[in-house]
């Protein structure tokens, strides 16, 4: 009886020494797997000195405050609760009302400032700032389609821009312009395979020009 209990216990010892074995292999396992997966908030894209430009992050990441001071700028107004729907396959769209028409005589007049995120995580979107007029080509209705019959409505369509050079991509940012240009959306991608169409949430700042004297 005795040598059964021996055994017995030898038994039991190995098989815990085994599970604690395992068990530190699977936590040594997920924490490599957690490393791998952590999220980089460095950003796509960049600002200039003036704080012109833009940066595209992951959907985990913190976007940038509003600036609470631009040289020479005074802030007259902040636009929030703002959104815009994006299709899979749709050209670029813009979206930021006050400049339907941007400004083709000056860019100094006004600098916007934006800030959006995709209310789907899973939905990476292309963003960039762009000129306009009317010599670039047909203007647009509010899904980016070209008016070709001349019927242009000033309160609802878009003047034509030209296709964006570069652009940042992401879930989320900060886009900084002057008023001679507009911001424009994309779809770009959805890797989860769980929608064709995101609502990209935005709020912005317009900031009009008032030289220190």
């Amino acid at each position: 009886m005795k040598l059964r209990l021996e055994s017995l216990s030898r038994f039991l010892i190995i098989i815990l020494s085994a599970s604690l074995i395992a068990g530190c292999s699977s936590s040594s396992s997920n924490s490599a797997s957690g490393a791998d997966t952590k999220i980089s908030c460095e950003g796509e894209g960049e600002l200039t000195s003036d704080g012109l430009g833009g940066i595209a992050y992951d959907f985990e990441c913190e976007v940038p405050d509003f600036p609470t001071k631009i040289k020479d700028y005074v802030l007259d107004r902040t636009v929030e609760n703002e959104s815009i729907r994006l299709f899979e396959g749709q050209s670029w769209r813009p979206f930021l009302t006050p400049y339907r028409a941007a400004n083709s005589m000056s860019c100094k007049p006004e600098i916007w400032v934006l800030r959006w995120r995709s209310q789907n995580p899973s939905v990476k979107v292309d963003i960039s700032g762009t000129y306009g007029g009317f010599d670039v080509g047909n203007p647009t209705d509010s899904f980016g389609e070209p008016i070709t019959d001349g019927n242009f409505n000033e309160e609802t369509d878009w003047v034509a821009f030209y296709e964006p050079e570069k652009f940042i991509t992401g879930s989320a940012g900060y886009e900084m312009g002057q008023s001679c240009y507009q911001p424009v959306f994309r779809w770009n991608s959805n890797p989860a395979g769980d929608a064709n169409l995101a609502d990209v949430s935005f709020e912005y700042q317009i900031w009009t020009y008032k030289q220190e004297i």
